[in-house]
């Protein structure tokens, strides 16, 4: 089947649309020239004619288009045409009522042929272009508007929170008014997707955020204060499911340079995952541990683990490793893995199936900065001051 390719190969959109009209042509005409033993004289008057513009159009486009083994492409192309001319009129000779489908058959293929042929022109045009690098001005002009598209995106999931969060209190209100089990239905239905939408508007937000972190605005930060709070509000949803949440310290507090609710935030998603693919009666281990001069945070669970496959894809946003099997939006893991390279930060992944994950953030640390240990009223600080002064 290559030679029904090769003539479309190299040719222009447009060349490559002329010939394949000009084969459709010739196989329609195939079916108006004597098939009884009759001489070509015996067709129908300006059948050969046809015959000798069409051709000549389709050999003009093969020689305008092919910039090398011109022979080749013309040889390849006067072959298909004996071809179906030979199949046309044996199939009329022989089997008249077969004869419109093999015509057919040879139409499907030229037009097959041809769409190949038209992509793979395509992709040939847009590889070089690819291949060149960016220029400074369009990298200059392209960050402006990148910048405005995701000021707007956040500001369409900033404005469409409220009225989300509206329609999911009045079906809760409905819900509890009512006592028909199909309204009931229709109204867990409706605060599902109610939900969802609100999830992936918190977390695009949240993904937004973290992609617009100013490191001129971190201050220190303490690894153990992050992993203590983020336990503390996934632990109604571990409850909920009887997991067992134990935070492991390690004697010290590790303190890192950056934004304490992104932080925060990251933390909080990996416990999230780890509770929605652990199974109940099991345990999640929030560690924290020094190595040399970085601090290290991981989350370890007891849950259905991850297999090597999918590893290369688990921080892209909306991947999910078991699709619609869980809740979630798949957006977790990619707010986590930008919250780390905006902190210098790094992410390790370790995982069997069926042996549970650990995932661990490693950090930067800085020195433990000077805190204030008086816990005094400020009033009473002030009060003591002025008397010592006195």
């Amino acid at each position: 089947m290559k030679f029904l390719i090769w003539p479309y190969a190299r040719l222009g959109a447009r060349k490559n649309d002329a010939l394949l009209f000009c084969n459709l042509g010739i196989i329609l005409l195939c079916f108006a020239m004597p098939s009884d033993g009759e001489p070509l004289t015996a067709a129908a008057p300006g059948v050969l004619a046809d015959f000798g513009i069409l051709a000549g159009l389709a050999l003009f486009s093969v020689i305008a288009g092919q910039s090398k083994r011109r022979l080749r492409a013309l040889g390849w192309l006067i072959g298909f045409w004996l071809l179906a001319a030979f199949v046309v009129i044996t199939a009329r000779r022989w089997t008249p009522i077969v004869a419109p489908v093999v015509g057919l058959a040879l139409a499907y293929i030229c037009v097959v042929r041809w769409r190949m042929a038209t992509r793979r022109a395509r992709r040939e045009r847009l590889l070089p272009h690819a291949a060149v690098p960016p220029t400074p001005q369009a990298v200059s002009t392209a960050k402006p508007n990148c910048a405005r598209d995701n000021e707007v995106m956040l500001q369409m999931m900033h404005d469409l929170r409220s009225p989300l969060s509206t329609i999911l209190l009045m079906v809760e209100k409905q819900s509890a008014e009512s006592n028909d089990p199909k309204q009931e239905a229709f109204a867990e239905s409706v605060r599902d997707l109610v939900q969802y939408s609100l999830t992936v508007a918190q977390d695009f937000m949240h993904l937004s955020r973290a992609e617009r972190l100013d490191k001129t605005n971190f201050l220190p930060v303490s690894l153990l204060d992050v992993g203590q709070e983020a336990a503390d509000q996934s632990m109604v949803l571990a409850e909920r499911k009887g997991i067992d949440v134990q935070i492991r310290e390690c004697g010290e507090k590790l303190w890192v340079s950056g934004d304490y609710c992104m932080l925060q935030r990251a933390v909080m998603n990996l416990l999230d995952n780890a509770i929605k693919y652990s199974e109940p009666d099991t345990r999640i281990t929030l560690c924290l541990k020094r190595q040399g001069d970085m601090a290290r945070i991981s989350v370890m669970d007891e849950g259905i683990g991850i297999s090597e496959s999918v590893m290369p894809q688990l921080c892209q946003a909306f991947f999910q490793v078991e699709p619609g099997s869980r809740d979630g939006v798949g957006m977790g893991l990619a707010l986590v893995a930008t919250v780390v390279d905006a902190h210098a930060g790094k992410l390790a992944v370790s995982s069997r199936p069926g042996e549970g994950s650990e995932f661990s953030l490693i950090f930067p640390m800085m020195p433990i900065p000077c805190v204030d240990t008086d816990r005094r009223e400020p009033r009473e600080r002030l009060r003591t001051g002025l008397q010592a002064a006195s």
